[in-house]
């Protein structure tokens, strides 16, 4: 079954039930003695279905359940149990050592593949599990990764401040350059307030002087007009005497 562990005792078993089914392949399929090899035997649906049902009620190895005779079967189920199963020499133990890891054995992957899996736990990882003292190396790799997390976060957040200083360094020199620039447009306003003063001294003493030359022009304009006046009578006089 998929996610299962077969150990090799196992492995033993299921080759072996794949010999045994090769051979019945080739017994069905040779001839048979009573017509003295002039035919084949004629293999039969109901055989296929008692080697099966026998090989099914032979894998539950189950005091509860008794020997079956097939009615088409050409030998016991007990008697096959027996050949199938017997035990061999040098086997490896099924149950792993108690301080191993833990080691899940599939029930049905071991007797029967067609069957649901059954999850089963040797004795002796049983009792060293539940023996076990308290989940300490959890509770240690979960402090070690508790405290890698944390150190990433303060390498995280020292990076951050590092950051944060250089940019407020920045700020710092720039607002430094802001205020020595505003220093020096402040000066400029002075000046520029300074040169206003002195354009509207200059222009009242523009006016001042308009006003003065336009008091002399209309003086010279009456002079003018006094001066072509006497001219005038000047010539009647001087015409009338040279008449």
């Amino acid at each position: 079954m998929p996610g299962d562990v077969q150990l090799p005792h196992a492995q033993e078993e299921m080759k072996l039930k794949e010999e045994d089914e090769e051979r019945m392949k080739k017994k069905r399929s040779a001839p048979d003695s009573s017509v003295c090899g002039r035919k084949k035997r004629t293999w039969r649906l109901s055989d296929s279905l008692s080697d099966s049902l026998s090989d099914s009620l032979s894998d539950n190895d189950s005091d509860d359940v008794p020997p079956l005779q097939m009615k088409y079967s050409r030998r016991p189920v007990e008697l096959k149990a027996q050949r199938r199963f017997r035990p061999r020499e040098n086997a490896p133990s099924p149950v792993p050592p108690a301080s191993g890891p833990k080691t899940r054995l599939s029930l049905a992957a071991l007797q029967n593949p067609l069957a649901p899996a059954m999850k089963l736990e040797s004795r002796e990882v049983t009792q060293a599990r539940e023996e076990a003292p308290p989940t300490l190396n959890g509770l240690v790799c979960g402090a070690d990764n508790m405290a890698a997390l944390a150190a990433k976060v303060a390498a995280e957040i020292n990076a951050f401040r590092d950051g944060e200083a250089r940019e407020n360094a920045q700020l710092e020199h720039t607002v430094e350059g802001l205020k020595k620039w505003n220093t020096e447009l402040g000066k400029m306003y002075a000046q520029l307030e300074k040169t206003n003063a002195e354009l509207e001294k200059t222009n009242a003493e523009l006016k001042n002087t308009n006003a003065t030359l336009q008091n002399e022009m209309r003086e010279l304009h009456s002079d003018a007009v006094y001066g072509r006046a006497i001219q005038g009578l000047h010539n009647r006089l001087t015409g009338r005497q040279t008449r």
